[in-house]
């Protein structure tokens, strides 16, 4: 689980990323939630309302994880592969692209999402009605029990817009791709429907802001945003795939990448190499075997400070922590490989043993070169 990053955990079996923004958003919409109902003893910022914005806030996070959780479950139930994921506010982003077995599995794994938050949302809504009214603890419960279930509903309701990365895209190329019997093509479909999705919300925002209603306007506004950025995205994905093709590993990767020494100190080189930005990423070397791998994401989180102390051994991510590549492996599949592992590059290995590297600089530089061929516009 360590490709994913940051706090990752195993949900029905399957790899689920925290992703970092939950750390600003869970106190923000604790805040929130905590100044939306000073009514429970009159002041927003006592003992009883921070409780309240806190535990409502806990149970959108949970909220979240049920929601992601109905993904996981019908795709197990349908045998169809899914994540790993990146758990965003919102519900999860696979963080690779792939293809399910079959358009109703893509329908259904999607429909699984909203399916949860609204079950979800339901028993924590029956559990506040069993608690009568008032004020105290038992009145704390019962107003965090309907803001957690309110905001369930509007997880699995928002998810619902058609435009990826949101379980409302993905339906939509679903029920395309089994009409037309071509994913290219449904995804093309899919694109037209999120951009125009999300004009229509920014539209409704503008109608919102002249109607004098300004929280209602930003809503809109950030919600059109998001879709019509997810759906172009998307799109731009797919033209990235279809200039790839039937391209090998060996196509793209860097053969000749510059070695590193273990024993070398960052400081001797890192400064002109984050300038350039080419090549992003080394093979580190012990009497001419690759050991690992340094890339200048690694360098970058790093204190310059302390780069006179850190070897290259010290920062860099070990051969046996890399997935290798075979050179003729499809380009594409490998290109998801690489996004998921977070790093620079992995370490391509053939009969002799290594023979290159596949950087994400090497990808792009193929990519822009074939766009540039064909005349297409990334």
């Amino acid at each position: 689980m360590r490709r994913l990053g940051g706090y990752t955990f195993r949900l029905l079996g399957a790899d689920v990323r925290l992703h970092p923004s939950w750390f600003l958003v869970l106190p923000l919409v604790a805040v929130a939630l905590a100044v939306s109902r000073p009514e429970l003893t009159g002041d927003p910022l006592d003992g009883p309302t921070v409780v309240l914005g806190i535990v409502a806030a806990a149970l959108l996070l949970v909220a979240a994880i049920a929601h992601e959780a109905g993904h996981v479950a019908v795709a197990r139930l349908r045998r169809a592969p899914y994540g790993p994921t990146t758990l965003y506010f919102f519900g999860g982003v696979e963080t690779i692209d792939r293809e399910p077995g079959r358009p109703r599995d893509e329908v259904l794994v999607a429909a699984g999402g909203p399916a949860a938050s609204l079950a979800f949302a339901l028993v924590l809504g029956t559990a506040a009605a069993v608690i009568p009214p008032g004020a105290g603890v038992a009145g704390v419960a019962r107003e965090a029990l309907l803001l957690g279930s309110g905001l369930t509903v509007l997880i699995g309701l928002a998810n619902l817009l058609p435009g990826e990365p949101l379980d409302g895209g993905r339906i939509v190329y679903g029920i395309a791709w089994g009409a037309t019997h071509d994913p290219r093509r449904a995804r093309r479909i899919a694109g037209r429907t999120g951009r125009t999705m999300g004009l229509l919300l920014i539209g409704g925002g503008l109608v919102a802001a002249f109607a004098g209603d300004p929280a209602d306007a930003v809503v809109f506004v950030a919600a059109g945003w998001f879709v019509r950025s997810g759906a172009i995205a998307a799109e731009r994905r797919e033209g990235v795939r279809d200039l790839v093709g039937a391209l090998r590993v060996e196509d793209a990767m860097d053969r000749d990448a510059p070695a590193l020494a273990p024993t070398l100190t960052l400081d001797t080189f890192a400064s002109a190499a984050l300038e350039t930005g080419d090549p992003d990423a080394f093979a580190v070397r012990r009497d001419g075997e690759l050991v690992g791998v340094l890339g200048l994401r690694a360098i970058r989180r790093l204190r310059r400070d302390r780069w006179p102390t850190i070897r290259v051994e010290d920062a860099m991510t070990a051969l046996a922590d890399l997935t290798s590549l075979a050179p003729s492996a499809p380009l594409w599949p490998a290109i998801e490989e690489l996004q998921r592992s977070g790093g620079d590059a992995l370490p391509v290995v053939g009969e002799g043993g290594v023979v290159g590297l596949l950087t994400r600089v090497s990808v792009a530089r193929l990519v822009t070169e074939r766009a540039r061929i064909a005349g297409r516009v990334l």
